[in-house]
């Protein structure tokens, strides 16, 4: 199995999962360049003490906005990089064995002094006990005519 085939085949199963899948509507979302996390991450939020915790780390301000965590639970996409991006969140769905959360990258060259930014996305979706597997798609292409690049896992929580 060479390297194209092996592309194939994931596309085909990705394919595959997404006409076994649901689309989850959006409670509340987030996005944004400046989060004082200085490093990726992926993560999911059950409780208020933890996402207060995480909301004074990722914005140094103490006021977290409300959820209501015994009906939602808060997604979050961190992502570190040498340059300049964005993150928005293209859909929440559920397949049989999880809950997807698709995330687009739209991405800038490096600044000249090479200082990094967090980007983040934050989706607040209806409660489930199943693994979340964070998905990455970013557009390439010149001059409007831009096609997806690969769907690619980013990471996956356990519930």
């Amino acid at each position: 199995l060479n390297c194209e085939d092996a592309k194939m085949l994931f596309l085909l199963g990705l394919c595959l999962a997404a006409q076994d899948s649901e689309s989850i509507s959006l409670v509340d979302k987030w996005t944004g360049t400046d989060s004082k996390i200085e490093k990726s991450q992926y993560l999911r939020f059950d409780d208020e003490t933890a996402w207060r915790q995480f909301w004074k780390d990722h914005s140094g301000d103490e006021n977290a906005p409300p959820v209501d965590f015994d009906k939602n639970m808060a997604l979050v996409c961190l992502r570190r990089t040498p340059g300049t991006m964005t993150l928005d969140v293209v859909e929440v769905k559920q397949t049989k064995d999880a809950i997807q959360m698709v995330v687009q990258f739209h991405g800038k060259k490096k600044d000249a002094m090479g200082q990094g930014e967090t980007a983040y996305a934050i989706a607040v979706v209806p409660r489930f006990d199943k693994p979340i597997e964070f998905m990455l798609r970013h557009k390439v292409g010149k001059e409007g005519l831009m096609e997806d690049k690969l769907l690619k896992l980013l990471a996956t929580t356990k519930k």
